[in-house]
């Protein structure tokens, strides 16, 4: 049987992170890093419990996994860096989604967009905005796990040809 890095298989959810976490160590002569490498998971959330479960779900995996707390934050940490996806809850301190959805059209090498929400029914309006998928609030990890690594692999697939296969940017 052939594989490929984009298979979902168990090893694959966290072999391709860590081929990933290799290109972060690149450096130049000095010892500092001479660019920015792409956050795997971006989590948008205004409770500690979303945030903590998913970082705990990728602490062993190889998988950068950062925290912001509102739209703005969200907003500005893909401007500045990449990140592939972004994990975000239904509604937050300065707006929902959907803001998330509009503004994240706009930027170049936006993350997939996975929502948190207790809706199942809003599936339907996160994929018409441009999002990836809905996730129920009480967490799976198996459902969380497909569900990243689908839109991992999926924003990986939209900008390797893009950008050469390129984990890390200039600064």
């Amino acid at each position: 049987m052939t594989t490929n890095r984009f298979s979902l298989s168990p090893a694959s959810i966290y072999a391709a992170p860590t081929l990933a976490a290799e290109s972060r160590r690149v450096r130049d002569d000095s010892g500092w890093p001479r660019a920015r490498c792409v956050t795997d998971v971006l989590v948008i959330s205004n409770s500690d419990g979303a945030g903590a479960s998913i970082i705990s779900l990728f602490s062993r995996s190889g998988w950068t996994v950062d925290t912001v707390s509102d739209c703005s934050g969200a907003i500005s940490f893909v401007n500045d860096r990449r990140a592939a996806v972004a994990v975000c809850d239904e509604s937050l301190i300065d707006g929902s989604w959907q803001d998330l959805a509009v503004a994240f059209s706009t930027i170049p090498h936006a993350p997939a967009l996975i929502v948190i929400s207790d809706d199942r029914v809003l599936s339907r309006d996160v994929v018409a905005l441009g999002g990836f998928d809905v996730l129920a609030r009480r967490l799976d990890p198996e459902e969380v796990l497909w569900s990243v690594a689908s839109a991992w692999h999926e924003w990986w697939k939209r900008h390797e040809t893009a950008d050469g296969g390129a984990r890390c940017f200039d600064a």
